[in-house]
């Protein structure tokens, strides 16, 4: 079997040292020299993200001055400022090169320069692309939406269950709800199981056993990894 971990930015202040909430860094318009490819990376990947997702982007693009915030560590995955679709991490250098002996889905390394005080440090938003509803097995997937009550015996807020027969169906009803989410995903046969990281529908960035040990034999910092199998019952699990 196949086994798969959830991928998140770590944020307690032993992890990233802060204790304001704010994010590491923040990605600086003053600090470009050409004020224009900040301009640009908000346009295409701020809130209008969606009038330019089908267009090519250049492998020139950079982003020119990212400062991390006092106090906060240089760890391997930063959280930063602006909002940017589809770059859930900046990554560094050395996290990159460990990601590249691995098979990932499409995606882009886009070059960051992070500036601590006077010191600079290479460094990459991770752009990915989210994989399609056709790897899905929706009829034998499981969502759910929590409704009122506890189990004291799982520790849970009871949820209802919900089985779909395509994703269309699956989008209408989760309009009726808040706190929406898979309980459990099946593939299709046509998933590459070869992938070592890929991006669900939902945006949850997900990567495969092999990847998760590597991670942590090399001490990267500032990631967390939960697992989707087993016993598992806070979070959705994949098979």
């Amino acid at each position: 079997m196949h086994k798969y971990y959830i991928l998140q930015n770590l944020c307690e202040p032993e992890d990233i040292g802060l204790k304001t909430g704010e994010d590491q860094v923040e990605i600086l318009r003053h600090g470009f020299d050409n004020p224009k490819y900040y301009d640009l990376l908000v346009e295409r990947l701020g809130p209008n993200y969606l009038e330019f997702k089908h267009q090519n982007w250049s492998t020139e693009f950079k982003v020119q001055y990212a400062k991390l915030r006092e106090k906060a560590f240089l760890t391997d995955v930063l959280s930063y400022s602006p909002f940017l679709m589809n770059c859930k991490f900046m990554i560094s250098a050395r996290l990159k090169h460990i990601f590249e002996e691995f098979t990932l889905c499409q995606h882009m390394f886009i070059p960051t320069t992070v500036y601590r005080g006077q010191e600079l440090h290479h460094y990459y938003l991770l752009k990915l692309s989210k994989s399609s509803y056709d790897i899905i097995d929706f009829p034998k997937s499981i969502f759910s939406v929590q409704v009122e009550g506890f189990n004291a015996e799982t520790l849970t807020f009871n949820r209802k269950q919900f089985s779909f027969s395509s994703a269309e169906e699956m989008l209408e009803c989760e309009k009726d709800y808040l706190l929406f989410d898979a309980e459990t995903l099946c593939f299709k046969e046509k998933f590459d199981r070869k992938l070592d990281l890929f991006t669900l529908y939902n945006g949850k960035i997900i990567i495969s056993e092999r990847l998760f040990e590597r991670l942590v034999s090399e001490n990267i910092s500032g990631l967390g990894a939960l697992p989707v199998f087993g016993d598992v019952t806070y979070w959705p699990k994949l098979s």
